[in-house]
């Protein structure tokens, strides 16, 4: 396939020009092989490759990923879930209102549209990591998006992430701008932070979310607004019917290549707490480099009752962005 990903010519871009690439699977264990027909969830931990931290539009070079990944994975009745941003699409400037909101649901349909989901085996629910940016500047709307074979997006099973990561995300986040301006959680966007699926109830929490459960947040969050957000969320996943499980879906960890520090320890924090609080089974997924992916999938192992039910699958890149 060509490339299709040309409308700015930016050096910095790490995906302009890029056309769809594969994509290299392996379990993290044999046991999560033997596990993967019979899993709840299968979570995966991708090669940084694959993403990027920044505002770029990746939605070409990914549009066969969740196809590849499905059809190595076979026959189950897991449903997948990935990782935040697995998608980033671009989106103009949303109005901060829910029209906004609807504005960007349609946009990110949009996107899942011109993405190749079609596999012949494979799981039949996923928890898609789809984002929306304005290159170069902000990704400003993050979800997770729970699709079933229709691929619809909806304000019933698209899961918006309202707790910003700093400054410049509490500037630009719809979803934190949209509870910031009602100085409550909308009520379009709760019915999604619960999803009901073939492995039970799920609530979902996008990246910074589930930093807001860090023993930091815990002893120093003073915001009355913030408060209420980890209140919300608290509940969401201590309503009845009890959640099964709970997905942290991250964009990305591994070490500070300076200090050899682990990034991350907020939402190691964060998934003890919870499923102590809860009772439910705790699973992260990640971006990390290639040469950390068992040790990150190790580091953020999953924490519960029902860890065994889970399944990891370590995805890597074939090539570099750009190679294509």
């Amino acid at each position: 396939m060509g490339t299709e990903n040309t409308s700015q010519n930016d050096p910095d871009d790490p995906f302009i020009g890029c056309s769809p690439q594969p994509v290299r699977c392996e379990w993290l264990t044999k046991s999560d092989a033997h596990t993967a027909p019979t899993a709840d969830i299968i979570r995966l931990v991708v090669d940084d490759q694959r993403g990027h931290v920044g505002p770029w539009v990746n939605e070409v070079f990914q549009r066969n990923f969740v196809r590849e990944v499905c059809e190595f994975i076979g026959p189950t009745s897991a449903v997948l879930a990935t990782y935040a941003g697995t998608i980033t699409a671009e989106l103009p400037r949303l109005d901060v209102s829910l029209d906004g909101l609807r504005a960007g649901l349609s946009g990110l349909q949009q996107a899942i549209g011109r993405l190749n989901l079609r596999h012949r085996t494979g799981p039949n629910e996923i928890l898609l990591g789809i984002d929306g940016c304005i290159r170069r500047h902000t990704t400003h709307f993050q979800t997770v998006v729970h699709l079933d074979s229709k691929a619809s997006v909806s304000l019933d099973n698209m899961t918006v992430k309202i707790y910003p990561a700093g400054k410049g995300e509490e500037q630009n986040l719809l979803g934190w701008r949209l509870c910031e301006a009602l100085w409550r959680v909308p009520d379009e966007m709760i019915a999604a932070r619960r999803v009901s699926t073939a492995a039970g109830t799920i609530v979902v929490l996008v990246c910074n979310d589930a930093a807001i459960f860090s023993a930091r947040s815990q002893a120093n969050l003073v915001d009355d607004l913030k408060l209420n957000i980890r209140q919300h969320f608290l509940e969401q996943a201590q309503s009845l019917p009890t959640p099964a499980y709970v997905v942290i879906a991250t964009h990305w960890q591994g070490t500070n290549p300076k200090t050899g520090r682990w990034s991350g320890e907020a939402f190691r924090q964060a998934a003890r707490y919870l499923s102590e609080e809860t009772g439910a089974t705790v699973l992260t997924t990640m971006r990390a480099p290639i040469d950390e992916l068992t040790l990150a999938a190790e580091r953020f192992a999953v924490v519960g009752s029902r860890s065994d039910k889970v399944a990891t699958l370590l995805v890597k890149d074939i090539g570099e962005p750009g190679s294509g």
